[in-house]
């Protein structure tokens, strides 16, 4: 997951650079449109599925604090910001590049995404430690399959299941997710 967070961080500075760029008919400002377009509606909404499908329902297993607990709250209020933003960004990123647009979406994005992956690091990475050698080879296994196939269907959101530890129900519920062509892509 750190290889996909340093993905998050090229990517997130390249639509940073986009963003300032004076004249958006630079010649990089197209390839580094599109470039993170495809980033943004493939790779991204698969690093998402892996820790919403793979790492954190594990990290729930786990016997957490409520420090720890409300800190994964709090990530996955960030993941639901961030969903309902793409939309936004991605029209942003298609089609002709207006400099208003693009930076009124981008730069508040890439700070979402910046501060989002630091306090992943910093207080959710650890905790897999402490997940057994078997639990994170099933997750690593988990997301290599998912990355093979490269799509990202609609399916149970951490957020249902961090509601439901916290309220004490057992009532799944489900958030869709963007569905993305069926190459393979790595977050």
């Amino acid at each position: 997951m750190m290889e996909c967070h340093e993905r998050i961080r090229r990517f997130s500075a390249g639509l940073e650079r986009l963003c300032l760029l004076e004249d958006l008919s630079d010649h990089r400002a197209i390839p580094t449109a599109r470039a993170c377009h495809r980033y943004f509606s493939l790779g991204l909404p698969l690093h998402a599925r892996d820790e919403d499908e793979s790492l954190v329902p594990r990290l729930l297993d786990l016997r957490l604090s409520r420090v720890q607990r409300q800190a994964l709250a709090d990530i996955e209020i960030e993941h639901l910001a961030i969903e309902r933003a793409l939309p936004e960004l991605l029209s942003a990123l298609d089609g002709p590049l207006e400099r208003h647009a693009l930076r009124g979406i981008g730069l508040p994005m890439v700070g979402l995404l910046r501060g989002h992956i630091d306090a992943e690091e910093l207080l959710v990475f650890p905790l897999v430690q402490r997940l057994s050698p078997g639990d994170r080879a099933d997750m690593v296994d988990e997301i290599r399959a998912r990355h093979r196939h490269g799509s990202v269907p609609a399916g149970r959101s951490a957020w249902s299941l961090l509601r439901r530890a916290a309220c004490g129900t057992s009532r799944p519920s489900s958030s869709p997710v963007a569905s993305s062509p069926s190459k393979r892509f790595r977050c």
